[in-house]
């Protein structure tokens, strides 16, 4: 997935292997236009603009398993799971 400013001040996210663009998300007028690239690792991300870049670390998904994280989320929140329903949007 690649992030740039296609000409606009905001951000496009375009799928890597087709190059759609997959969404648009504009900005204000007084942000200063950037290009973000994500490594394909998706370990960092660099931002660039007309004088200046970085590379920052993007937090790594959770490698435990998913019964593990959740118990840990409602211990940490307080909160309970009493059940749902699975539904598919179109």
């Amino acid at each position: 997935m690649r992030c740039s400013t296609d000409g606009h001040l905001g951000a496009v996210v375009l799928d890597a292997a087709r190059g759609d663009r997959l969404a648009r998300f504009p900005a204000a007028r007084s942000v200063s236009p950037a290009v973000v690239f994500l490594q394909p690792d998706l370990r960092a991300k660099i931002l660039m603009t007309d004088t200046h870049w970085d590379r920052r670390p993007l937090p790594q998904p959770a490698i435990e398993p998913p019964a593990v994280s959740l118990a840990r989320t409602l211990a940490r929140t307080g909160l309970s799971l009493q059940g749902g329903d699975l539904v598919a949007a179109p």
